[in-house]
């Protein structure tokens, strides 16, 4: 496969923060209500929203991204304790805005709990369902780190740490292999999402009939308000030495952003 050029490495990662930061206050907002609030379109960087960000604030996209980013680099390649060490400190931290999802399953590793026992807790918590977007918004480092086979094997791990459902992993390999294509110049990205992406939809066929929960556990939950917060949380949340370099070129200008915040 075809080396990444440097400005597509710099781009992928400065587009992440750039596009989370833009998009952060104005999150679950109709385009009707964007349009009513700002005047138009949104183009410039105004701060504010449901998390109070600071104009040009990066949420937890951009944060999980740089701590995946940063392991890959000083490791040498994935080491997948590595980074859930990273995972669990900045979910410490205080950040601005977690996952539920994310937030959970860290949460119970924290404490002690196996990973694999951890998200578990975390799926069932949730109705059987913990394949939300926060295996996605933070997998652009191994794509431009890793290729073909490699790559979809990382994206499926990193997946695995915070959630449990195997479609979480699906997508993410899937999203992965589509973007390394577009990295390495290819406009029509079929054959790698292909290899990918069929298990995402055949698993969730196969496994949302059998995990269905009790019609009566279901309207009790929802009477909580557990349906609303878990849609939240679900929006929130699903190398060699050329994949390093790659990387460190698309984090360069991540991390000087990052002193300012």
């Amino acid at each position: 496969m075809s080396e990444i050029a440097p400005d597509r490495a710099r781009g992928c990662l400065l587009g992440l923060a750039v596009g989370d930061a833009l998009f952060g206050p104005v999150e679950f907002m109709t385009p009707e209500q964007i349009v009513a609030e700002h005047g138009g379109a949104l183009t410039e960087m105004v701060g504010g929203g449901w998390l109070s960000l600071r104009p040009g604030q990066h949420t937890d996209d951009t944060a999980m991204a740089l701590c995946l980013a940063h392991s890959l680099i000083e490791q040498h390649g994935y080491a997948a304790e590595d980074v859930l060490r990273r995972y669990v400190q900045w979910s410490q931290s205080g950040p601005v805005d977690i996952g539920g999802t994310v937030a959970g399953s860290l949460a119970l590793i924290s404490s002690g709990v196996r990973v694999a026992d951890a998200t578990l807790r975390v799926h069932e918590r949730n109705m059987g369902e913990s394949a939300g977007n926060g295996t996605i918004m933070r997998c652009a480092p191994l794509a431009l780190a890793f290729d073909a086979d490699e790559l979809d094997q990382h994206a499926r791990t990193d997946a695995l740490l915070t959630h449990h459902d195997p479609v979480g992993g699906d997508a993410t390999a899937a999203f992965c292999a589509l973007l390394a294509d577009r990295l390495h110049g290819d406009h029509a990205p079929v054959s790698s999402f292909e290899r990918a992406g069929p298990g995402c939809t055949e698993r969730r066929r196969a496994g949302r009939s059998a995990a269905r929960w009790p019609p009566t556990r279901v309207r009790a939950h929802r009477a909580r308000g557990g349906m609303r917060s878990r849609r939240r949380c679900a929006s929130r949340d699903g190398a060699g030495r050329h994949g390093r370099a790659r990387v460190q070129q698309g984090t360069d200008l991540g991390r000087q952003s990052r002193r300012g915040r």
